[in-house]
Order: C-alpha cells, then sequence, then structure tokens
C-alpha cells in the first residue's frame, strides 16, 4: 500500500515536472519568436 501511494507520488511528480519543463521552452519560444518579429517590423 505505502510503495504503490509512493510510487503513484513519483509518477505525477516525474508528469510535472515534463509538463513544466515544456511549459517553460515554449514560453521562450514564444518570447524569441515575438523579439523576432520586433526585429523585422
Amino acid at each position: 500500500m505505502l510503495a504503490a501511494f509512493i510510487l503513484s507520488n513519483h509518477i505525477v511528480i516525474y508528469v510535472f515536472e515534463n509538463s513544466y519543463s515544456y511549459y517553460r521552452v515554449a514560453i521562450e519560444v514564444y518570447w524569441v519568436w515575438m523579439i523576432h518579429q520586433a526585429l523585422n517590423h
């Protein structure tokens, strides 16, 4: 019971960390694109 609880927590943390890294990369790409658009105009 305790092992399954710990395992599920690790899975949740792993998924959360991956989604957070994807979210951070998306924000960085968005800002680079916005700066690129601003420099073109």
